[in-house]
C-alpha cells in the first residue's frame, strides 16, 4: 500500500510514525526546553544538520531534504500547542471533592490564623487549600501519598507550614 500525507506519499505506515515522532521530539526540542530552563541557563537546541541526521537515523524511508527543511524551518517558527484547559473554579470540575469546607490553622510562630477553603479530592490522592471557596489557583496542595490522618491540630500545623516552606500565604 501506499500512504500519504499532503501531497508526498510513503510506502510504509512506520515511516509516518517515525516522521511524525520525529516532529514531536524537535517540538520539544525547540520549544519546551527553553521554558523549563533556569534563567540564566544557556540552553542549546538542534540545529537543522542535527534534524536532519537524527531524522535520517530513525526514519525507514528516504525523506527529501527540502521536506525536513520545511518541517525543521515551521516547528522552529511555530510551537505545536495544545489550547491549555480553561481555568474554572474547582466546584465546575468533573472531578468532585469527597469533602470540602472552612479550615483554620493556628500558626503561632505569627500568632495568627490562617483560614482556608479545603478540598479533599481521593481520586487524585490530594487536598487542596484555596483562599477562597471560588478560587481557580490552590495556595497549597498536600499530597496524601504516604500520607497519614490526624485529627491533631499541631500534626496539621507542621504538615502545612513544611510544604509551605515555613511560610503560607493567603
Amino acid at each position: 500500500g501506499e500512504f500519504r500525507v499532503g501531497e508526498a506519499s510513503y510506502k510504509s505506515a512506520d515511516t509516518i510514525h517515525s516522521l511524525t515522532f520525529s516532529i514531536i521530539m524537535l517540538n520539544t526540542d525547540q520549544h519546551a526546553m527553553r521554558r523549563r530552563a533556569r534563567k540564566g541557563q544557556e540552553v542549546r537546541v538542534m540545529d537543522f544538520p542535527a534534524y536532519a541526521k537524527n531524522a535520517r537515523q530513525a526514519i525507514p524511508e528516504e525523506i527529501p531534504e527540502s521536506v525536513l527543511q520545511q518541517i525543521f524551518d515551521d516547528i522552529k517558527a511555530n510551537e505545536i500547542a495544545l489550547d491549555p484547559q480553561r481555568r474554572a473554579p474547582y466546584k465546575q470540575l468533573a472531578v468532585r471533592p469527597a469533602m470540602e469546607g472552612w479550615l483554620s490553622v493556628f500558626v503561632s510562630k505569627r500568632a495568627q490564623y490562617l483560614r482556608f477553603w479545603a478540598a479533599l479530592i481521593v481520586a487524585v490522592g490530594r487536598i487542596y487549600l484555596f483562599a477562597d471557596e471560588d478560587d481557580v489557583q490552590p495556595v497549597l496542595a498536600i499530597s496524601l501519598k504516604g500520607g497519614r490522618v490526624s485529627s491533631d491540630p499541631d500534626v496539621l500545623r507542621r504538615e502545612l507550614l513544611g510544604r509551605a516552606g515555613g511560610s503560607t500565604a493567603c
